[in-house]
């Protein structure tokens, strides 16, 4: 074997392992990390979505509250005259 063959193998495995250690290193420490980022992150979105609906549950209450009596009296003069309640 000579000793061109011997460094082309001598790269060729270095190149291995460290394709092999830049597998590992991302694969247990970068996305796991990730992964819990992500995890938290959606946990806080979701938290926010839930108040914003609730704000806005809130504020479309208050909403119908202030129409509602005003719905009846459009239903009132809607009648006929005849039909309509005397005061």
């Amino acid at each position: 074997m000579t000793i061109r063959k011997k460094i082309l193998g001598v790269i060729f495995s270095l190149f291995i392992v460290m394709g092999i250690l830049i597998y590992a290193i991302n694969r247990f420490w970068l996305i796991n990390g990730y992964i819990e980022l992500e995890t938290r992150d959606m946990i806080k979105t979701t938290g926010q979505v839930s108040e914003r609906m609730e704000a806005d549950l809130s504020a479309l209450k208050r909403t119908v509250g202030d129409w509602a009596p005003l719905d009846d009296t459009y239903r009132i003069h809607k009648r006929p005259e005849t039909k309509r309640p005397l005061y």
